[in-house]
């Protein structure tokens, strides 16, 4: 865009002073150039036209020269010959107002008209140029704005492709920390779930165990107070013992006076051997009889099967699964506690042993319950 206007500037100088040299040969040749001037003449005009001069305000009166022969071409047929103007015509000394004449080669035969036009071609050449200038100046300011612009464009193209990276980047790592998470979480489901049940095994574990914990200190209970009652019986006196069975036998005549005493029929199998017991008989009514050697009996009330089927098949532990499952946990008449503490008392004196028949009803009962250890229950 400057090498356009720089040329143009260059063209209209070069025309202003080839309008100046033109001006100059028409003075000095005059007729001897007049072919090459007539053409100088239309050089002018048409630069003139292309600088926008294409009419020429005059000052003064336009040449008569130029006027006869301008008008010549312009004149009409029907024009009055001069004889023929009127008497009251202006006078010729009044002065002609300023007019607007088309810029030609014909008029540009006056040097002054010539010197004119050349110097108002000129300046609207140097306006344009000027004209041409500052839109060159203003063009280069703007692609300096546009050069600008496109660098903070690419600039941040460039800083937008690189949070694009970046967020695509963060986004696959927020995609695996999610699956991570996820992971996570069903392991920790898992994991509580697992703990969950190994709580709820603990506590049945921990209430079986307490359980046990407590039928174990039950049964030590009884044992100890059982060894110390049978201590107890070792210690006294035999005349003593004889009045305290006495008062026992009274005791328990008294709580069992109500109670029938049972045949002395021992039918039944023999189960095995017992210190204490000669025949044992469960009734249909979950009743468990006992016979003891020395010929007292116990009832024992609303005693299981599987318990009755579990001494029945003690075999040689008659007397321990008795005094473990038995003795003290059912209700007896008359009550065991005397029946037993008399008997310990005799069996001292006596020391019997004894076959134990067991009697049970058609159907024997708990016939699927093994038998267990000493002071272990199942």
């Amino acid at each position: 865009m400057a090498a356009k206007g720089t040329n143009v500037g260059i063209i209209a100088w070069g025309v202003a002073g080839l309008c100046a040299i033109v001006a100059v040969g028409l003075g000095l040749w005059g007729g001897q150039q007049a072919g090459r001037a007539d053409g100088l003449r239309k050089a002018v005009v048409a630069v003139a036209t292309t600088a926008g001069i294409t009419e020429i305000t005059l000052p003064m009166a336009v040449p008569e020269a130029v006027a006869d022969e301008a008008g010549d071409d312009a004149a009409p047929d029907d024009a009055a010959p001069d004889d023929a103007a009127p008497d009251d015509a202006a006078p010729s000394d009044v002065p002609a107002a300023p007019t607007a004449i088309e810029v030609t080669d014909t008029l540009l035969k006056d040097p002054a008209v010539l010197a004119q036009v050349v110097e108002e071609t000129t300046t609207a050449i140097q306006t344009t140029q000027q004209d041409l200038d500052t839109t060159t100046a203003a063009l280069a300011s703007e692609k300096t704005k546009v050069s600008s612009a496109q660098n903070q464009v690419t600039t941040l193209s460039q800083q937008v492709t690189e949070q694009t990276t970046q967020a695509q980047s963060l986004s696959k790592e927020l995609t695996v920390a999610s699956e991570k998470l996820t992971t996570a979480q069903a392991d920790l489901e898992q994991v509580t779930e697992e703990a969950k049940t190994a709580a709820d095994a603990a506590e049945k574990q921990t209430a079986r165990l307490e359980k046990t914990i407590t039928r174990l200190k039950d049964e030590k209970a009884e044992a100890v107070a059982q060894l110390q009652a049978e201590i107890e019986v070792l210690k006294t006196p035999p005349a003593e013992e004889q009045d305290d069975g006495d008062d026992l036998d009274e005791a328990a005549d008294g709580e069992a006076a109500d109670v029938e005493p049972e045949p002395l029929v021992e039918e039944g199998r023999v189960i095995g051997a017992s210190e204490m017991f000669s025949f044992i008989r469960y009734g249909e009514d979950q009743s468990l009889f006992f016979r003891l050697l020395d010929d007292q009996t116990l009832t024992y009330e609303n005693v299981p099967p599987d318990v009755a089927g579990r001494l029945a098949r003690a075999e040689d532990r008659l007397d321990v699964t008795y005094r473990f499952k038995i003795q003290g946990h059912f209700k007896s008449v008359p009550p065991d506690s005397v029946v037993i503490r008399k008997y310990w008392k005799w069996l001292r004196r006596h020391k019997a042993r004894s076959d134990v028949r067991y009697a049970e009803p058609d159907v024997p009962v708990g016939q699927d319950e093994p038998a267990t250890e000493e002071g272990v229950e199942e």
